[in-house]
């Protein structure tokens, strides 16, 4: 779960920027299959993008299998955060 939820986060980081304050406000994980026991790959993306609200999925891998072992969607809140003086 720790995974799905840093690949989003930091997917929202990467297309908007180090000075956006994402916060979590939904995660579901739907478990497909068990994971090998190998690393895990995450793959995330966008889906949409709205005034405070974005909306990102990820797919979990086990490292060499074509398969996913996870589906997750989120929505962060953001906005970002004020200039420095």
């Amino acid at each position: 779960m720790g995974l799905a939820d840093t690949s989003m986060y930091v997917c929202m980081h990467a297309a908007l920027g180090k000075d956006v304050v994402a916060v979590l406000s939904n995660l579901v994980i739907t478990f497909l299959r068990p994971a090998l026991a190998r690393d895990l790959i995450a793959e995330a993306k966008i889906v949409r993008i709205g005034r405070r609200l974005a909306y990102l999925e990820t797919y979990l891998f086990s490292d060499g299998s074509e398969e996913p072992i996870a589906h997750a969607t989120s929505s962060f809140a953001y906005r970002f955060a004020a200039a420095a003086p």
